[in-house]
């Protein structure tokens, strides 16, 4: 039946978020949460496949993305820490 069907692609899909999330360098985990960096890996693939003209997969994917999007996203541990961001404007000199 199709909600078995719909079942079994959920639980596919949380597995394999799981997997992916475990990839995530362990010196850019935090930067976004693990949810949000699923979805912007898919959307990476995406990307990367219109380019590419094919399916370029989810581990090249990922890996991409590591590399040159989360890479270079905020750390929130060092955010504002440069006079520019909104905590230096919030907490003053």
């Amino acid at each position: 039946p199709a909600c078995f069907q719909a079942v079994r692609a959920i639980l596919s899909v949380t597995v394999f978020e799981g997997k992916v999330v475990e990839a995530i360098p362990i010196g850019l985990r935090g930067r976004l949460a693990p949810p949000e960096i699923f979805h912007e890996i898919l959307e990476h693939r995406w990307y990367l496949s219109e380019q590419a003209d094919r399916d370029v997969g989810t581990i090249a994917a990922a890996n991409s993305y590591f590399e040159t999007v989360l890479l270079n996203a905020p750390d929130p541990l060092t955010a504002g820490t440069d006079g520019t961001g909104e905590f230096s404007r919030l907490l003053g000199p």
